[in-house]
């Protein structure tokens, strides 16, 4: 492990050469080690006994008890622990159910060899759990992450995906195990077979567990140490997991009477979990990047602060590993050109696969006269296969219109434009103009600045594409951002927001909005929910040779914003997914609750807007800011990800101290500007 993590963060371009040939979903190297590791162990099974084996009564007792606490126990266990010690962090913790429910059918046979145990029960239990594997893990997956978990990202899980793991990490290596055993054994001797063939691959099962976890972690490396916390985060309940099923089985098995030999194969094959399946199985559900928002986030904040600070960046391995869509997005595209519109001198160079980008940022103009304005409007469209909502456009957009040389106006139209909250993440336009821009006021900026919403939508089938149309007017542009000094989150004093329905009846507002008063009346005196009912828009039918139209966007939601006497703001974003079926009710008291959540958080700040707060803050003038923040908001990945990006960009590193004695979910936090400001308005 220790060799596997220097290797991939000293030697370069371990990582993605080991990630580059894929095979069932998992790397070719890991798959390798895997077979090499398990063929021995499957030679020693005496295949021609089995059929005596399997006529004992006490056989089929060890089974029975084997598949209760493999496919009851074990999965109930993992799910309890990844719900208590990763409860904000939804696809770790749908990755570690998946874990849970996918038996072990490989490294259980080392781990058994290793101890003392019986290989040929082993055996025996691993082509059970095989074929109990293909039945039920399909059922049981979608069964603790759609229905227990609730997770709006569990959809179907393909028995394909199942059996092909299965058939490669169980089939193949059996096989040939059975191969070699009957064929060895009537080519030579059996004695020879058991003295000599035998004892001489028997160390392969060794070197391939350790050349597997070297491969492992070498692939990793850079992950592991860059995303610690998350790597602590999800291997404690792992290692908890183990400690549990591993003992209670061992001690349920010795007061059985099993002896040690079985006891030793039970409590492996119980606590012992198939990785490579579930790897196979989160690729094919979720995509090659299980976290695709915080991808694509981190992509648009490294641009962002590349056009801010005027630094090139160059970027690789952009989802190399993907076998069928590597490269850029498409909304990463529009995001490009979209920086090369309103800045003048800016250079952009992708490779042929779109896997490497080189960006060189240039003067961040706006809609200036001669910069691809046409009536002092820069026209942007996006295209209809774009997931991701308007305002993972427009967040960079408002940040960099401070420092243009010129005001800002631009239009967003097209088949892709998204103004609800999306399940990628990204919030809605409504909370971007209630809760987020209003931010700006803290640091002088806030004439002359509009953010019109002129045609809504939601997500489009599979999540794709809106048809919406919005317009940022952005006339306020500053030498310097303002320094600031939040310390007083003060009290919650009213609460305003925004239902809205495109292409659905407006009852649905009405039953939204009075879910989530029922939820805040009791709570705060000033409550009011605007009604906005809008038609769906049309779009142009897919079939080219027809000039019909269809509907798109059609859907939902609600944005909630909180407002304390001192200006702090939290906000809360839900909205229907692509596939519908959710109850307004439910959604009104779902956005309720996360207004709560953020509120109860503390801090100046929500999640929503501590990325705008901090990128202004730093690039401020050089004075120290203090910005009182809610522990939890802290320390969650966006922000640990924007502190080091900052850094890499040349800002100065943060101060944290507890915010009060008496508050424990706060901190203050203080930032020295960089003084960069706006250098369009100061070559002027």
């Amino acid at each position: 492990m220790a060799l596997g993590i220097l290797l991939g963060n000293f030697v370069p371009n371990t990582g993605p050469a080991l990630q580059k040939g894929q095979f069932v979903g998992v790397s070719a190297p890991i798959a390798i080690g895997l077979l090499v590791m398990m063929y021995p162990i499957l030679c020693k099974v005496r295949f021609e006994a089995l059929h005596l084996v399997f006529q004992s009564r006490a056989l089929w007792v060890q089974v029975g008890f084997s598949i209760v606490v493999n496919w009851v126990i074990a999965p109930l266990v993992m799910v309890g622990l990844a719900w208590a010690f990763l409860p904000d962090q939804p696809q770790l913790r749908e990755g570690l159910i998946l874990v849970g429910v996918a038996r072990c059918i490989a490294m259980v046979l080392v781990w058994t060899g290793l101890a003392g145990g019986d290989s040929q029960y082993c055996a025996i239990l691993v082509a059970i759990n095989s074929i109990l594997q293909m039945l039920l893990f399909a059922p049981l997956a979608i069964f603790y992450l759609k229905v227990v978990s609730n997770s709006p990202n569990a959809v179907a899980i393909s028995y394909p995906t199942v059996a092909q793991s299965v058939a490669v990490f169980l089939g193949i290596p059996l096989g040939a195990a059975i191969v070699t055993r009957f064929g060895l054994r009537r080519v030579t001797r059996a004695s020879w077979y058991d003295t000599r063939f035998l004892p001489w691959i028997s160390p392969l099962s060794l070197l391939g567990l350790l050349f597997t976890i070297l491969i492992l972690f070498a692939s990793q490396g850079k992950h592991v140490v860059q995303q610690i916390v998350s790597v602590v985060r999800v291997a404690a309940p792992l290692v908890v997991y183990f400690m549990i099923i591993f003992f209670l089985t061992l001690f349920a098995t010795h007061r059985l009477g099993f002896g040690y030999r079985l006891a030793c194969t039970q409590s492996f094959t119980a606590a012992s979990n198939n990785f490579e399946l579930a790897i196979a199985v989160a690729i094919a559900t979720f995509g090659v990047n299980s976290e695709q928002a915080l991808a694509a986030t981190a992509l648009a904040q490294r641009l962002l602060l590349s056009t801010l600070t005027g630094r090139p960046i160059h970027v690789s391995q952009i989802r190399a590993s993907s076998p069928t869509n590597p490269g850029l997005a498409p909304h990463e595209v529009s995001l490009l050109r979209l920086l090369e519109a309103v800045s003048n001198g800016s250079s952009i160079e992708i490779s042929y696969t779109g896997t490497i980008l080189r960006y060189r940022p240039g003067l961040i103009t706006g809609s200036a006269p001669g910069t691809g304005a046409r009536g002092g409007v820069i026209h942007h469209v996006l295209s209809a296969e774009c997931t991701r909502g308007v305002t993972y456009f427009l967040l960079p957009l408002c940040l960099l219109a401070p420092f243009s040389k010129a005001p800002v106006n631009v239009l967003f139209t097209g088949p892709g434009v998204i103004t609800s909250a999306t399940p990628t993440g990204d919030v809605s336009i409504d909370t971007l103009r209630t809760a987020i821009l209003p931010l700006y006021e803290h640091f002088g900026i806030s004439n002359n600045v509009e953010l019109r919403t002129l045609r809504r939508s939601a997500p489009g089938p599979q999540g794709a594409g809106g048809a919406g149309e919005v317009q940022l007017v952005f006339g306020h542009q500053v030498r310097l951002p303002k320094t600031i000094h939040l310390l007083n989150p003060g009290r919650v004093k009213r609460i305003r927001g925004v239902a809205y329905a495109t292409g659905v009846s407006g009852s649905n507002n009405a039953r939204v909005i009075e879910a989530a008063r029922a939820v805040l009346n009791p709570l705060v005196g000033d409550v009011y929910i605007f009604s906005d009912v809008s038609s769906a828009p049309w779009v142009a039918s897919e079939d080219t040779s027809s000039t019909a139209r269809k509907k798109t966007g059609v859907g939902f939601g609600i944005s909630l914003v909180a407002e304390s006497s001192t200006g702090a703001r939290y906000s809360a974003d839900v909205a229907t997914t692509p596939e519908g079926g959710q109850r307004p009710e439910d959604l009104g008291r779902q956005s309720a609750h996360q207004l709560l959540e953020n509120i109860a958080r503390g801090g100046c700040v929500s999640l929503a807007g501590a990325s705008t707060m901090l990128i202004l803050m730093a690039m401020g003038s050089e004075d120290v800011g203090r910005l009182c923040i809610g522990r939890d908001v802290l320390g969650t990945e966006e922000i640990i990800g924007l502190a080091r990006d900052l850094s890499t960009f040349g800002a100065s590193g943060w101060g944290i101290r507890d915010a009060d004695d008496s508050v424990d979910d706060e901190l203050i936090l203080s930032l020295v500007g960089r003084g960069v400001g706006n250098v369009g308005r100061k070559m002027a």
